[in-house]
């Protein structure tokens, strides 16, 4: 019987307002945005982003009004449908943007040109500090002045250190530094050498010594990335009023888990390798989560039941205009 396929789920809670700004992928290159208020378990649907969306790098200001994003679409015809003026129209593939949840719609817009960096964190309702990097940089839209935007001041980096950043002002706490080495260090020689090979002819081929040749390719190919292995698994933990919370991350992908206040493991989340899982306490005291699609909220932790609060495997597609709200600052 075939493996059933799950939208993936993301989302993050408002540090000052009980509401969590929901990301549910699926199909992988459309991207949901939902906001959920935690106060009534009421779920409001909004747009769909065309592209991916970089949830680790994504923040919701402390009063849930506002919201940071990183985001690319590689396809040309978004490269082409972009209006804005750029140094180079391939900076239009990747951008960070402000909207008002759940829209899309920007009402500030830095173009990015790729994957690297993107999204902010926000330290007040009025101060973001954007994952800016310099040379890759281009704003086409600024924002209202009321908003003050400074640099993170981050080198070329993907979801660290900006995720546990973000994780750090919402309570989670250090126990342990990963230790992961690289296990084949002359990964770089194998690179050049790959790098310098010609591309085979059909001449070539005819060649008695191109199964060697390819055997040689092959090789190299399989060493010019670098491997990694763990020494020391990270740990962060998340305190609450009835256990705590932990992530721990390795070379193999990230393990969360709840534990009660004898520090016992109740449940525990393994998602596939660069996939999400989102875990966290709202200000109710509850664990809310996300497993198989679904946002869940757990009270009364441990022995209290689960709340299913949504399934979002179910929701399609479809073109949702932004109200006149969600373009005013």
């Amino acid at each position: 019987m075939p493996k059933a396929v799950h939208c993936r789920i993301d989302a993050v809670i408002a540090t000052k307002s009980n509401q969590a700004v929901v990301f549910r992928r699926g199909p992988s290159k459309l991207c949901q945005m939902l906001v959920w208020d935690m106060s009534t378990d009421e779920l409001r649907a909004g747009q769909w982003l065309s592209g991916h969306v970089y949830t680790k790098r994504c923040d919701v200001s402390p009063d849930g009004r506002y919201v940071v994003i990183a985001a690319t679409n590689y396809a040309p015809s978004h490269g082409e449908r972009n209006v804005h003026a750029l140094p180079e129209q391939g900076m239009a593939c990747g951008w960070t943007a402000i909207s008002r949840p759940p829209y899309y719609s920007a009402m500030a817009l830095w173009f990015t040109g790729c994957a690297w960096n993107g999204g902010g964190i926000w330290r007040s309702e009025k101060q973001l500090s954007v994952n800016q990097f310099e040379y890759l940089w281009h704003e086409a839209l600024a924002p209202a002045r009321s908003i003050k935007v400074k640099s993170l001041g981050l080198p070329s980096s993907e979801d660290e250190p900006i995720f546990s950043m973000r994780l750090k002002r919402r309570g989670w706490l250090d126990r342990r530094q990963e230790r992961t080495v690289i296990t084949n260090e002359d990964w770089q020689e194998h690179a050049n050498s790959l790098n310098s090979r010609n591309l085979p002819t059909e001449a070539s081929m005819l060649d008695p010594s191109f199964m060697q040749e390819m055997v040689a390719f092959m090789r190299d190919l399989e060493n010019s990335m670098p491997k990694y292995r763990t020494d020391v698994t990270g740990i962060k933990e998340k305190p609450f009023r009835s256990g705590f919370l932990r992530r721990e991350t390795s070379a193999v992908g990230d393990r969360w888990s709840a534990h009660n206040d004898s520090g016992e493991e109740v449940k525990s989340w393994k998602p596939p390798m660069w996939q999400p899982q989102w875990l966290d306490v709202d200000g109710r005291g509850r664990i809310v989560f996300a497993e198989g699609g679904c946002l869940w909220a757990w009270n009364r932790f441990p022995d209290g039941d689960l709340t299913l609060i949504a399934d979002l495997n179910l929701e399609a597609f479809r073109r949702v205009p932004p109200p006149e709200w969600a373009l005013s600052w």
